[in-house]
């Protein structure tokens, strides 16, 4: 938190720890227990910047109770006007030997997920293969520049 880079394109939450720093890894039950007492002002950062710009989940499942926590703060002080965010989901697909019955468990089970989380004003971009996150990140660049040129050019 206290090392970040003035005039950045992009920020990179790393909530549970850092390769440069692994004795800080939130990896325990009582880690995660004790998150909000040990990191509160990552907590206030992240809940400030979810507020005030829109994130791009990626690798994400959304099964960790700190940013379950931190979305539902979120939601119950701002209900009304919350952000748009996204998530990239790999649409699950039929493994090989799975039965019919378990894939259609987990795939139940992904359609309720991306449900759930437009609670939170996260929309899932699904996707069938891991390649295509580059596809859609580049395109997304590309009409960024463009309206970003045609935006500078209008104003001479």
């Amino acid at each position: 938190m206290a090392t970040t880079r003035p005039h950045h394109d992009v920020t990179v939450y790393k909530m549970h720890g850092d390769i440069d720093r692994p004795n800080e890894a939130v990896i325990t039950k009582e880690d995660y227990v004790d998150y909000p007492k040990k990191r509160a002002p990552f907590i206030t950062a992240l809940a400030g910047d979810l507020v005030k710009k829109t994130f791009l989940f990626v690798g994400f499942s959304f099964t960790d109770p700190n940013l379950d926590h931190v979305l539902a703060q979120v939601r119950y002080h701002f209900s009304v006007d919350q952000r748009q965010h996204y998530a990239f989901f790999k649409s699950r697909s039929k493994q090989q030997g799975e039965t019919d019955e378990h894939f259609a468990h987990h795939l139940a089970r992904q359609k309720h997920v991306i449900e759930d989380l437009k609670r939170f004003n996260v929309k899932v971009l699904l996707i069938d293969e891991y390649s295509e996150i580059t596809e859609v990140l580049t395109a997304l660049a590309n009409r960024y520049r463009r309206r970003t040129v045609f935006s500078e050019c209008l104003q001479f």
